[in-house]
């Protein structure tokens, strides 16, 4: 049975590399087209790993307001999904998520040819990456990319987790339905009318997908270069294995000077076992809105990860003026790691 290194690219830029390329481009002097060698620094995305058993467990389900309706055994799309998540998400997307779910018969996953999407609807691979990014930025799909790890890496198809329930439009969506498309906002209100007679209706503020996947990135591990892999390896002590990979977490100047400031408060407030079992040695590392701990490894209790948030949420927000950011705990050394 094929085996498969399961991975996500997230935003942050981990390196570049120099490329050369070939292209055809017009001489000035002669007007004759000619091919030129031209190098450009391709930046390359930092990669988090995801054991199999974590994808496989990985849900899309647990968020928004759902329909009376599921996409289980077929391939009929929701009235709903093709009315009004259709005039969101475009009609690109859509098309795209029918032939995902093609291929998604009685289960969440699927891992298709790309190529023969491109065919089928016959577009290029670039419109088609578009079509996923907005698919997935709504909660619709979750893409996993894989190596095969019994044959030297290489890689192998895109694995998709594919969301079978239909959530209802948030209301900032329907306030862009609102103000763009009005005939079909008013339609809108008439199916929630018509829906409510039967069903008790509340529509969500906002989506909550960037949340949820952060919360899931915490348990991807930052894949490995062939160096640090034997670096890992050769690691002796748990100390060790720590400080090989808090290196491999860059972050600026000013995120270290307010860390220093939280960890002599956090010194003084809680014991000095618990402080140096997760704490010494950590990092803080901003991701948008959200401000992401490294500490030392997943044992830590909720209860006491709740008190160190309410700890250190004040330092953080102040210093921002007041900008609320939701706070991470990512543990370096996971279960297993040191045998």
């Amino acid at each position: 049975m094929t085996k498969f290194t399961y991975y996500r690219y997230t935003k942050e830029i981990a390196d570049s590399k120099p490329v050369t390329r070939k292209r055809k481009v017009k001489n000035p002097t002669t007007g004759e087209l000619e091919y030129v060698l031209q190098t450009y620094e391709r930046k390359i995305k930092k990669t988090l790993e995801f054991s199999e058993e974590d994808v496989k467990k990985f849900t899309l389900e647990n968020t928004g307001q759902l329909l009376p309706a599921t996409q289980i055994g077929h391939t009929q799309m929701n009235n709903y999904f093709l009315d009004f998540w259709g005039a969101i998400l475009g009609h690109g997307p859509v098309a795209v998520f029918t032939h995902l779910l093609r291929h998604a018969y009685q289960k969440d996953w699927c891992d298709p040819s790309l190529e023969l999407i491109e065919q089928k609807m016959d577009i290029k691979r670039d419109a088609l990456n578009g079509y996923l990014d907005i698919l997935e930025n709504h909660g619709f799909i979750f893409r996993f990319w894989r190596k095969k790890k019994d044959d030297k890496d290489k890689d192998t198809s895109i694995f998709f987790k594919l969301r079978r329930t239909i959530p209802l439009l948030t209301e900032s969506l329907l306030l862009s339905l609102k103000e763009n498309k009005p005939k079909l906002y008013t339609k809108h209100n008439e199916y929630l009318e018509q829906l409510n007679e039967s069903h008790e209706v509340e529509l969500n503020a906002k989506d909550e997908y960037e949340a949820i996947y952060k919360d899931f990135e915490q348990r991807g591990i930052p894949m490995k270069t062939q160096a640090l892999k034997k670096a890992e390896k050769d690691a002796e002590t748990f100390d060790d294995l720590f400080n090989l990979r808090i290196e491999q977490v860059e972050t600026s100047e000013d995120e270290n000077n307010l860390w220093i400031t939280i960890n002599n408060h956090l010194q003084e407030r809680i014991s000095k076992p618990s402080y140096e079992m997760y704490f010494k040695g950590s990092k803080l590392k901003f991701e948008g809105m959200y401000a992401v701990i490294y500490i030392r490894h997943e044992f830590m209790q909720q209860s006491f990860e709740d008190i160190v948030r309410t700890l250190i949420g004040p330092f953080i927000n102040n210093e921002f003026d007041e900008m609320v950011y939701e706070i991470f705990f990512q543990p370096v050394i996971r279960l297993g790691d040191m045998k």
